[in-house]
């Protein structure tokens, strides 16, 4: 988590926007086949990389085992509140 964190931190000094998808109770799968795979340990060079401009992606998706499953994902637009 540390590295996401730092990552994030970086990132968004640079007004460069991610979004990273961390897998909990509820699966990520079916986003992660929509996205290229990478099956890669989480790192800082490697988070700022996928996002860093110009985007080659801009979503990601990672899993419980510190490691990003897949890049350039398509994620749902969140819900509006009713």
């Amino acid at each position: 988590m540390d590295e996401i964190v730092l990552a994030a931190t970086s990132l968004a000094s640079e007004r460069t926007g991610a979004i990273v998808a961390l897998e909990r109770e509820m699966g990520l799968r079916s986003y992660v086949e929509t996205g290229i795979a990478l099956d890669a340990v989480v790192t800082y060079d490697l988070l700022v990389s996928i996002f860093h401009p110009p985007p080659r992606s801009t979503t990601g998706g990672g899993d419980p085992g510190n490691r990003v499953a897949a890049a350039a994902c398509f994620l749902p637009s969140p819900s509006t509140p009713s």
